[in-house]
C-alpha cells in the first residue's frame, strides 16, 4: 500500500467499476428506449413593479382587504426599497386628495413600515440518508451557488454530485474542492477525474491521517456540513445527515478553515501522483 497507507477508516467504502447503466429494456419480446421523465421547471416569480405597486394602493383606496396581497407584492422584489418609496408616495397623494382615506393610509404605512424592518428569514435545513428525496434537496442547494463554491469533503464517487459541481462550473461558478489524498487513486472515484477535467484539486499530504471534512461554502454565505460522505454508499444505504444554513459569520469560520487547509496541501496533487499530476 503506498505512503505507508492510513488505517482503514470505517467510512470508507468499497468501492467497485461503476456499473453502466442499459440505454434500452425488453418489453414483451421487443426493445424499446427507455423515455426520459420530463423535466419540471420551477416556477419564476415575476418581479413587482413601482407603477404595480402604486396601481394596486389606488384600487384598494379605503379598503381594508389588502394586508396579504401587499405584503406579497412587497416581497416579490429584489430591491424592496424602491417599492416601499413607492407605496409611500402613493398613499400621501390619495390621503391629500380625500382626507376620509387617513386612516387607511395610516394603517397602510403601519404594515410597510413592519414589512421593511422585519428580518430576512436564514435558510435553515435538515435532511437525512438514506433516502433519495435528501440526495435530490443537496444537488439543488448545491445548484443555489452563483459566484463561489469551496468543497472539502473526504470522498466524492457519487457521480451525481460530481455533475452538479460541473454544472456549477458551466454557470460561471469559481470553484476549488479538498479531498482526501486515497480519493486519487481509489477506483470509482470522481476526484482525479475532475482534477483531469481542469478543476482545482488539493488533498492531504499526512500518510497517517484522513482529510476527514465534510463542508460546503455557497457564495461565502451557506454552509453545508454533517456526517454525509459524497458516495453512493451514503446516499443509497448509510445512516447520515446533512444540515444547511445561511449564516455569513459561521461562513467565514469555514472560509478560513478551508483556506488554511488549502495553503498547507499546495503542490499535493504532483506529490500524490508521483509527479504525474496533468499541470492544473
Amino acid at each position: 500500500m503506498p505512503r505507508g497507507k492510513k488505517a482503514r477508516n470505517p467510512d470508507e467504502e468499497e468501492t467497485k467499476e461503476k456499473p453502466v447503466e442499459k440505454e434500452e429494456t425488453k418489453t414483451r419480446g421487443r426493445r424499446t428506449k427507455k423515455v426520459p421523465e420530463p423535466v419540471v421547471e420551477e416556477a419564476k416569480v415575476v418581479e413587482t413593479s413601482s407603477s404595480e405597486i402604486s396601481e394596486f394602493l389606488k384600487a384598494n383606496a379605503g379598503s381594508q382587504d389588502y394586508a396579504k396581497k401587499l405584503k406579497e407584492l412587497l416581497h416579490n422584489s429584489t430591491a424592496p426599497r424602491g417599492l416601499i418609496n413607492e407605496a409611500v408616495r402613493t398613499v400621501f397623494e390619495i390621503v391629500e386628495s380625500d382626507a376620509t382615506k387617513l386612516n387607511w393610509g395610516k394603517s397602510i404605512i403601519e404594515l410597510i413600515s413592519t414589512e421593511s424592518m422585519e428580518p430576512k428569514k436564514r435558510l435553515r435545513e435538515a435532511f437525512f440518508f438514506p433516502c433519495p428525496e435528501s440526495e435530490k434537496k443537496l444537488v439543488k442547494h448545491l445548484g443555489t451557488a452563483q459566484k463561489t463554491m469551496l468543497i472539502c469533503v473526504f470522498a466524492l464517487t457519487n457521480d451525481t454530485l460530481a455533475n452538479a459541481i460541473r454544472d456549477a462550473k458551466n454557470r460561471g461558478v469559481q470553484i476549488k474542492m479538498i479531498f482526501d489524498d486515497e480519493m486519487m487513486r481509489m477506483p470509482g472515484s470522481d476526484v482525479k477525474k475532475l482534477h483531469d477535467e481542469g478543476y482545482e484539486v488539493r488533498v492531504d499530504l499526512d500518510p497517517k491521517a484522513h482529510m476527514h471534512h465534510k463542508f460546503v461554502i455557497i457564495d461565502e454565505s451557506t454552509v453545508i456540513t454533517g456526517s454525509y460522505n459524497w458516495t453512493r454508499q451514503a446516499s443509497n444505504k448509510n445512516h447520515e445527515n446533512v444540515v444547511v444554513f445561511e449564516d455569513e459569520e459561521i461562513a467565514k469560520k469555514y472560509i478560513e478553515e478551508f483556506n488554511k487547509l488549502w495553503e498547507n496541501f499546495a503542490g499535493s496533487i504532483e506529490k500524490c501522483l508521483g509527479g504525474a499530476a496533468a499541470g492544473h
